[in-house]
């Protein structure tokens, strides 16, 4: 559901990325997750990002543009011409799928994770 927050161990299985019982990719930091199964790049973006928490290289300029465009810089090791880039460019002509999951800080007050929320397509 749009609008809606997930945390990352029900994200994970609706993407077709771990099956309810728990099991989770072991490798699942970075902020995009392609599911190949259903075609969909997943964007995770935290906002506001803690020195501690993101090294410079990471700390990537992520914001709203308007209620429907987003700026998301991909990760450093993705060039516009590799082949990921090239997906994320042309996602619309393919027929795969991008969804952009925010939250605003890495971390709640009281120190869990805090949510992902799905501000959708």
């Amino acid at each position: 559901t749009i609008h809606a927050s997930y945390s990352r161990e029900e994200i994970l299985p609706a993407l077709d990325q771990a099956s309810v019982d728990g099991q989770k990719p072991g490798h699942f930091r970075e902020g995009v997750r392609w599911c190949e199964s259903i075609q969909t790049d997943a964007l995770f973006v935290t906002l506001e990002k803690d020195e501690k928490d993101f090294s410079p290289e990471t700390r990537y300029k992520d914001y709203a543009l308007s209620d429907s465009l987003f700026h998301w810089e991909s990760q450093n090791r993705t060039s516009e011409r590799s082949p990921t880039g090239i997906r994320y460019q042309t996602h619309k002509e393919k027929g795969t799928h991008v969804l952009l999951f925010v939250r605003r800080y890495k971390q709640t007050d009281i120190g869990g994770p805090q949510p992902w929320m799905l501000l959708g397509p």
